[in-house]
């Protein structure tokens, strides 16, 4: 499992470590299944189902909310498909704090909040408080940079 996927998981609580310890057991297929005693019928429950690719596959019950840090994911009794890349990441959340966002490839800058910002990769990106300060690193500002 990669680290990545590994440390958004672990993000998610009580809930990411059960659904880790299921996946490695079920990706093993060396466990018994899991048995539960009691369930308080009231209680808000996650069911989590499996991991096809990037997918997480769950079940809300009883009024759970599936939150990731002050955002919430998903809602609502029934089932879910979460695609894990979609959760915000450390690099996502601190292009917030940013003004502008520049490509190493194009060698162009963008404002933060605009498309052509949101599909570039964190490691080809560079985060910058000032158009002044992209121009003196060498970058041009995009048809978006007013």
């Amino acid at each position: 499992m990669n680290e990545t996927l590994k440390n958004r998981l672990e993000k998610l609580g009580l809930a990411a470590v059960a659904l880790l310890a299921g996946f490695s057991i079920g990706f093993t297929g060396k466990a018994e299944e899991p048995k539960i005693e009691k369930i308080v019928s009231d209680a808000p429950i996650v069911n989590f189902q499996k991991i096809e690719g990037q997918d997480l596959f769950f079940t809300l019950h009883g009024g759970a909310v599936a939150k990731w840090g002050d955002s919430t994911i998903k809602s609502g009794n029934g089932e879910h498909k979460l695609s894990i890349t979609q959760l915000p990441t450390e690099a996502y959340l601190s292009r917030k704090k940013a003004q502008y966002l520049a490509n190493l490839k194009t060698k162009k800058f963008y404002p933060t909040d605009s498309y052509p910002a949101r599909c570039v990769e964190p490691r080809y990106s560079r985060l910058y408080q000032t158009k002044e300060a992209a121009i003196s690193d060498g970058f041009r500002p995009s048809k978006l940079v007013k």
